[in-house]
């Protein structure tokens, strides 16, 4: 008896003392000077763990047969391209810094299939490395200067983003034509038209373009001056060499370079031949006062047959350096040993144009088939800037029915000076 009643006090001791605690908790604060017998403890709550996304490696390939760009995605490992589904930004210039593209492409987990790689590791041993690739087409980008260039890359995957950089090795290239059309295109909206024009004799000499120029061959910029040489005679010249001194700027002399498109050829009476002539921009100071251009022309005029039928006189030929008159033309017979034989006389005047005498003995002329005898008189050579007679006598068994001339006039050549004063450059 005495020891349930020794128990049940414990126990409703012990209860009167939780209850008192209880009480304590629910009540007003503790006094300072009161202490709790235990410190409170506090945890802040768990961050969430944002897992980072990568990328081992860009690839960019060309396929020219179906021009477009295969982009390759790569990453090392299979934990990394399950964090991959966002967008990824792409700019993709060549070493030049030509644009070859500027887009977004969407990536998604789904589109990376895994592939196996060899590589010779440091124990000479072949090892197996498994990536995980993502392939995406770019059809019909812009074709650059060169196949090298640079990659940049920003991928965006919620609110993570990275960005990185590669080296580009098989970019889309113009081929030589695209970059010379290219460039044509690009100086002939910021060139300057100009209307100058010097003569000399039967050329003229035009300056109708000029601008800075890139070229296609090396990159580098070049002051080009589009030119036409024409014909303003009533015959056949032909343009044998191009000469230049040195393009004048401000006084000083800048070479032309190698890089040009020659006027050479034939020009028929009113034609003209083109082209260009290209100075380095890093010898011309784009405040400079004037340019002046100093060119030599070599003109050739090649050996030229002319008919012509002896029943209007006089008849005029003209023909740098020669003009020929043919001024008269007779006919009568001889007796030979009791033969007649028909004879014709051609007077014709030569002129000589230049300031030098020219040789004329190596003239052939044939009247209706024949040769002339040896009783004509033809001067061997014409003194400067005088005329000359020739008198051509012709021994005919048979008179012809139609008296026709036929002339060679020699081929000859001349160098011819100009000089011209363009405009100061206004660079854009």
């Amino acid at each position: 008896m005495d020891f349930m009643r020794k128990t049940f006090a414990l126990t409703l001791a012990l209860l009167i003392v939780i209850s008192a605690g209880c009480l304590q908790s629910q009540g007003s604060k503790p006094s300072p000077t009161q202490s709790p017998t235990t410190s409170p403890i506090t945890s802040n709550p768990p961050k969430k763990i944002i897992e980072s996304i990568s990328i081992d490696s860009i690839d960019v390939i060309y396929n020219e047969e179906a021009d477009a760009l295969i982009i390759y995605l790569k990453v090392r490992n299979q934990t990394n391209y399950t964090r991959i589904d966002g967008i990824l930004n792409l700019t993709i210039k060549d070493k030049y810094g030509f644009l070859i593209y500027n887009g977004s492409i969407e990536v998604k987990k789904a589109d990376f299939k895994p592939y196996i790689e060899e590589f010779m590791g440091l124990d000479d041993k072949l090892h197996n490395i498994t990536y995980y690739k993502a392939r995406y087409i770019i059809p019909h980008p812009r074709k650059g200067l060169a196949r090298t260039g640079y990659i940049h890359a920003i991928l965006i995957v919620g609110n993570q983003t990275l960005k990185r950089d590669f080296i580009a090795y098989n970019l889309p290239e113009m081929s030589d034509d695209e970059k010379k059309a290219y460039f044509e295109s690009l100086y002939l909206n910021n060139s300057r038209a100009l209307n100058i024009s010097q003569k000399h004799g039967e050329l003229q000499v035009e300056v109708y373009r000029y601008g800075i120029y890139t070229s296609p061959r090396d990159l580098k910029k070049y002051l080009r001056i589009d030119l036409r040489i024409r014909n303003t005679a009533n015959y056949t010249v032909e343009i044998e060499e191009l000469t230049l001194g040195p393009l004048v700027v401000d006084g000083y002399p800048v070479k032309e370079v190698d890089e040009k498109e020659y006027f050479l050829g034939d020009l028929e009476p009113g034609e003209f031949l083109k082209g260009f002539l290209l100075f380095p921009m890093s010898e011309i100071p784009l405040n400079h006062k004037n340019l002046i251009l100093k060119l030599g022309v070599e003109e050739y005029l090649p050996e030229k047959e002319v008919l012509v039928t002896l029943d209007n006189l006089p008849i005029e030929i003209s023909r740098w350096p020669f003009n020929i008159t043919i001024s008269e033309f007779t006919t009568g017979t001889v007796e030979f040993i009791g033969t007649k034989e028909t004879v014709a006389n051609v007077t014709v005047l030569v002129r000589n144009n230049k300031s030098v005498a020219e040789m004329i003995s190596f003239l052939s002329w044939e009247l209706s088939g024949e040769s002339p005898s040896i009783d004509s008189k033809v001067p061997y050579e014409v003194p400067a800037r005088s005329t000359a007679k020739a008198i051509l006598v012709y021994y005919f068994d048979q008179k012809p029915d139609t008296w026709k001339l036929k002339i060679l006039i020699p081929s000859t050549s001349r160098k011819l000076e100009f000089t011209i004063t363009i405009p100061p450059l206004q660079p854009s």
